[in-house]
């Protein structure tokens, strides 16, 4: 008997098989996969067509959430990320969601013309506020908003004069300090997240090429029934990613996507990450067991230009997650590093040298083989 493995698609169709019929086949079909955010929505602000870091996201970045998309789309054979537009139940112009996937569209391709008339026409002041809250709460800028809303005062007036002020004098620049979010600071606000973009990508290991490689589709739905539709009553952005097979050749379904029909639908996991782009976590797996005798092991992991340093104590600093594990936290994304382990009584040795912060994952996961 001969066992041929296939994959259907979204429709439940499937390719073209060459069966022998000189024998019998034992035919294994595959459902697909649809992968979603375990989070859900990143949400936005009523009406606005813009998804920025905001109380409302829980500060999820979304442009963290856009590459982790990216990640789970690179590990398919050839991977979609399907951006999708949610309206909010029953308060929202159905408009609403095509402009939110517009605006994302035109941060991903780089269109400040683009994005920055979406804003204009369909963003909110409110948006603006998150967005410089977030900035000097959690990335250093110098501007603040005390308060956010949709409605101009002089409380929004002073946080947004901040942060012209500010981006000015970071970004070399002369636009108007009045306090007024026009065209011209909302361009500003475009640069600035185009600036974390490059970061994040950084963080990430990735580059503008391997963005560019995964496909990217858009859609808008409205069908709050679906079997899978998002739970959340406001509206935002979905991030779905599939292999492009299982779309059939055809324009986006959401029925499909998010019916109960034959996708398998599994979530996928947008880690927090309270240092943004500057700075993140880095865990050593070892094969040592809680209660197994070892001497005393110190991992020492150090920048390359002498700017950071961070031991940790084997056994005695290690979490127990089955195998112990050791825990570097708060790591700067923009500098290269090296490990050694010193073995008290026995010696030091090196685990890696010279790799850039988004290397040290990669290096984990070819099982600890370094190039070059």
């Amino acid at each position: 008997m001969r066992r041929i493995d296939v994959s259907c698609d979204l429709f439940g169709e499937l390719p073209e098989l060459d069966l022998g019929l000189d024998e019998h086949n034992r035919i294994v079909v595959a459902r697909p996969v649809v992968l979603r955010p375990e989070h859900g929505l990143i949400e936005a602000w009523p009406r606005s067509a813009l998804v920025v870091p905001a109380p409302w996201t829980g500060q999820r970045h979304p442009i963290s959430a856009l590459l982790h998309a990216v990640h789970e789309a690179r590990r398919m054979t050839a991977g979609c990320v399907v951006v999708v537009g949610w309206t909010a139940t029953g308060e929202e112009p159905p408009a609403v969601a095509k402009h939110r996937t517009a605006a994302v569209a035109a941060l991903l391709g780089n269109d400040a013309s683009a994005w920055t008339s979406i804003a204009t026409e369909h963003g909110s002041l409110a948006d603006v506020l998150a967005y410089v809250d977030y900035l000097g709460r959690d990335r250093g800028f110098a501007c603040t908003a005390d308060h956010i809303s949709p409605i101009e005062s002089d409380a929004t007036k002073a946080a947004i004069a901040s942060f012209q002020t500010d981006y000015n004098a970071r970004f070399s620049k002369s636009i108007d300090v009045d306090g007024v979010c026009g065209e011209q600071t909302l361009g500003a606000v475009f640069d600035v997240l185009r600036f974390e973009w490059d970061r994040w990508l950084a963080k990430h290991g990735l580059t503008e090429q391997d963005v560019a490689a995964v496909r990217f589709e858009y859609a808008e739905a409205l069908d709050r029934g679906l079997a899978h539709a998002p739970t959340e009553s406001d509206g935002g952005i979905d991030l779905l990613v599939v292999e492009q097979f299982a779309l059939g050749g055809r324009p986006i379904d959401l029925n499909a996507l998010y019916g109960a029909g034959v996708a398998r639908h599994t979530p996928y996991v947008v880690p927090p990450e309270p240092g943004g782009w500057q700075s993140g976590p880095y865990t050593v797996i070892t094969d040592v067991v809680r209660g197994e005798e070892l001497l005393p092991e110190i991992y020492n992991l150090r920048a390359t230009d002498g700017s950071f340093a961070q031991g940790l104590i084997l056994p005695d600093e290690a979490f127990d997650n089955g195998f112990l594990e050791l825990r570097f936290t708060d790591i700067p994304c923009d500098r290269r590093y090296r490990l050694d382990v010193e073995i008290i009584g026995v010696g030091t040795y090196e685990i890696f040298a010279d790799l850039a912060y988004a290397e040290l994952h990669a290096f984990a996961q070819t099982g600890g083989q370094q190039e070059g």
